[in-house]
């Protein structure tokens, strides 16, 4: 489940923030580093993570309880587990981002609705423009 939600969370920080598939490739391999060492370091987070999730330092920090400044102090001394982190990470990066990826689904989805519409009404306009040449 913990994993579960960090996933989820991903993909909605992902589709709100727009990311392009190396952009999410990166993020992705930022958290299995994390995953893989146990624990957050300051190059994960703040020269792969932080360029891509706008505010993630605060999220996080928020995530676990902490101002800015405890838990860049806690990153430095390599004292943020990944364990404790991503869980709570992953339920903030929803709630933080959930609404605004719902939004852009609708957005791409009400957009794609235009573009089918569109192309139908081109097709109908050349049919009949076209018919009279064929009766």
């Amino acid at each position: 489940e913990p994993l579960k939600d960090l996933f989820k969370g991903i993909a909605a920080a992902s589709k709100a923030l727009a990311l392009d598939t190396q952009d999410l490739n990166l993020v992705m391999f930022a958290f299995t580093q994390i995953a893989s060492k146990g624990k957050l370091s300051a190059e994960e987070v703040r020269l792969q993570l932080a360029e891509r999730f706008p505010g993630i330092i605060n999220l996080i920090a928020k995530a676990l309880g902490l101002t800015v400044v405890e838990f860049n102090r806690m990153l430095e001394r390599g004292q943020l587990l990944a364990s404790d982190v991503l869980p709570k990470l992953g339920k903030a990066l929803q709630q933080e981002y959930g609404a605004a990826a719902r939004t852009a689904s609708g957005n791409f989805l009400s957009s794609l609705t235009k573009v089918e519409n569109a192309v139908f009404k081109l097709k109908e306009g050349i049919a009949r423009t076209l018919a009279p040449l064929f009766t």
